[in-house]
């Protein structure tokens, strides 16, 4: 699903007819017959999101830096607390750790995609989706599961409605957004490869 790929067979003879693919596996997984394997694919994303550590002005104020951030970013903390937004976005990755129903409080509007129901079959699963992590959020729209809002500003609106039952004044919204902003990293260039292989036709 998360490769819009119709089947774990479709994604191995896709990656299997990219020539660049077929050596960086074999390099990857030396000894192995056929390095393409399903299993590898895993381990191969699994070991290139590791290297996405992205520290970012927050963890610099964590670590003991307090001039790391402006007096209105920490304002923007202050008030993404006091708006009830920890209760699901908290830890090391502000999120990511936890499942929670869309339109917790007031009704999500768009309810043409279930959630996890559509994984697990069970009614209690209903709108119930994985609570993202905030790291690097003003660089990661569109957003929410259907990638219907395009600011980041909306979607701070629109979590303080229907998750909070809190509708939040533009000063509100722009504090926490101002306070989201210091969430982002620098990417690790090293990392990132410039060039994708490409499949021949």
């Amino acid at each position: 699903v998360e490769m819009a790929m119709p089947s774990d067979r479709a994604l191995l003879l896709e990656l299997a007819a990219i020539p660049a693919y077929r050596e960086a596996f074999a390099r990857a997984f030396p000894g192995e017959t056929n390095p393409v394997t399903y299993d590898n694919v895993g381990r191969a994303i699994g070991a290139f999101e590791r290297q996405l550590v992205t520290p970012s002005r927050w963890d610099a104020l964590l670590k003991g830096d307090s001039s790391a951030l402006t007096a209105p970013e920490k304002q923007g903390f202050n008030d993404f607390v006091e708006a009830g937004c920890v209760s699901c976005h908290s830890g090391a990755y502000l999120g990511g750790q936890m499942y929670q129903r869309a339109g917790l409080v007031t009704p999500w509007p768009d309810r043409s995609d279930p959630g996890r129901m559509g994984v697990t079959q069970k009614a209690a699963d209903s709108m119930v989706f994985k609570v993202p992590s905030l790291r690097n959020i003003a660089m990661t729209g569109p957003y929410f599961h259907n990638g219907g809002t395009a600011s980041l500003e909306d979607a701070v609106l629109m979590m303080g409605h229907y998750q909070l039952g809190r509708d939040l004044s533009a000063a509100q919204v722009q504090s926490i957004v101002t306070y989201l902003r210091t969430l982002t990293g620098t990417l690790p260039q090293g990392a990132i490869i410039a060039t994708t292989p490409v499949r021949e036709h």
